[in-house]
């Protein structure tokens, strides 16, 4: 055990500090695997193996273990402290896996890191990765999650190739909802590759973007729809915090995919659907899901039609649509229908935009805290602008302009109608004197301000042509 934890150590270290690892690659590769301690009848043959390897090839600057009580007596300290091993393991293949990116790391070292990261892939590391994501252990699983999406984006890098192992995981996964019970650990691996993929300042980012969705294109289309039809007709059924859990995994992937059109347009259909079929993501404000997924999908419409997804989940900022994009206008238009095609249905009226304020820790405050009238200003700000904006792009287009001063004066009324029964201030102030004293809703959010502005502007300026 102790000989273990100081390789694992001595590795870190070495990592760190960085400096060449010493050992060879393939015994590095061996003591990095965690096939040998996911399961106790693998810990059983593999520690032994290892530590009779370890005992002729192992440095001298680590203690040998010598003899066959000695294995006994180490393996039973390494299956008590199997978890530990494993997490630590993983710990160093996403390190390893992290340095690659570093202009700073000489090339020798990563020379050593890519040999070691190869061995463990023809060890079959991909499928022992995707058993540790289905663990009840949450942080097994997500430290698995995350080791899983960097080898496979490793692989798409160095190979030029998808992992078959991960790819027929994915689609017997998602084909499964919504009986699998493994989808938000499967939507959390695929959303940490195309993270990856974004982040990368490499030049094929687009063929490695292309070679991770193109087989997956259909499946995730036919996804889309599945989960939000399944979870719209439950009618005042509750989500289970698996169910939860699935739906805010979903959610994140799908920005995450109209942040990857924005910057790398394939003509997709994933990167297409949610400008699409908006409708069913709208539909979730209204339903019985927890706050934060109402609040989630309405951001993500806002994010979606002022060309900002993902800015909070990738560091590379939003940049204008593609020339080589040609659907994006239309699609945004079709988005805009939909938002103004719920607005007109009375989708305001059964929105629930108030709720039980929260501490950080999510803790909810006591009502005599409250502020007066319970109003949640996220929420509604979001809202406003996703009208606002979905408004200048119906105005803006041509076939609408006969019929856009009616439109803007019924989704207007609407809008500040809502307001005002949410919104009461203390009778010393009349905050709705006016009709654009509601900007006053964006006090706290410049950058949302400064977007409400434009296209109260643009609203302006195309209705007085």
């Amino acid at each position: 055990m102790e000989t273990y934890f100081h390789f694992l150590q001595k590795t870190y270290n070495d990592i760190i500090a960085g400096a060449l690892l010493s050992q060879d690659s393939y015994n590095c590769a061996a003591l990095l695997n965690p096939l040998a301690f996911s399961s106790a009848k693998n810990c059983e043959l593999c520690a032994c193996h290892f530590f009779r390897k370890l005992d002729a090839q192992i440095s001298s600057s680590l203690d040998p273990i010598n003899n066959e009580h000695d294995i006994s007596k180490n393996f039973s300290h390494l299956k008590c402290h199997a978890r530990e091993i494993i997490l630590l393991q993983l710990t160093l293949i996403d390190m390893m896996l992290a340095k690659l990116h570093l202009q700073e790391v000489a090339t020798e070292i990563k020379q050593k890191y890519v040999e070691i990261l190869r061995i463990l892939q023809e060890s079959n590391i991909v499928s022992e990765l995707i058993h540790l994501l289905r663990s009840s252990d949450k942080q097994l699983s997500h430290m698995a999650s995350k080791s899983l999406a960097s080898l496979v984006h490793f692989q798409l890098r160095e190979e030029n190739s998808l992992n078959s192992a991960w790819l027929a995981f994915c689609l017997e996964t998602l084909s499964g909802f919504p009986s699998n019970s493994w989808i938000a650990e499967c939507l959390w691996t695929l959303t940490n590759i195309i993270k990856e993929i974004l982040n990368d300042d490499n030049t094929c980012k687009e063929g490695d973007l292309k070679k991770l969705l193109t087989p997956l294109d259909n499946m995730l289309e036919n996804f889309y729809s599945s989960i939000l039809s399944y979870y719209s007709s439950a009618h005042n059924v509750p989500l289970s915090a698996t169910s939860t859990n699935d739906m805010n995994s979903f959610l994140d992937l799908f920005e995450l995919l109209v942040a990857s059109r924005i910057q790398v347009p394939l003509n997709l259909g994933c990167q297409r659907v949610l400008f699409l079929n908006s409708y069913d993501i709208g539909c979730l404000a209204t339903s019985p899901v927890p706050g934060f997924i109402k609040k989630k999908s309405i951001a993500l419409l806002k994010n979606c039609i002022l060309h900002k997804a993902g800015e909070d989940l990738i560091k590379t900022k939003a940049l204008p649509s593609s020339p080589r994009d040609p659907h994006f206008d239309n699609d945004r238009l079709a988005l805009a229908d939909t938002v103004l095609h719920f607005v007109n249905s009375d989708w305001l009226g059964r929105l629930c935009v108030s709720g039980n304020t929260r501490h950080f820790d999510g803790s909810t405050i006591e009502p005599q805290a409250q502020a007066k009238g319970n109003f949640d200003v996220v929420i509604f700000r979001s809202l406003s602008l996703l009208l606002l904006k979905a408004l200048e792009t119906k105005i803006q287009d041509f076939a609408y302009k006969t019929e856009s001063q009616v439109h803007l004066e019924s989704v207007m009324g609407l809008l500040l109608t809502v307001l005002k029964s949410h919104l009461k201030p203390p009778a010393s102030i009349c905050l709705l004197e006016h009709p654009c004293m509601w900007i006053s809703l964006f006090i706290e959010q410049d950058d949302e301000m400064v977007e409400a502005v434009k296209s109260l502007l643009a609203i302006y300026l195309n209705s007085k042509r």
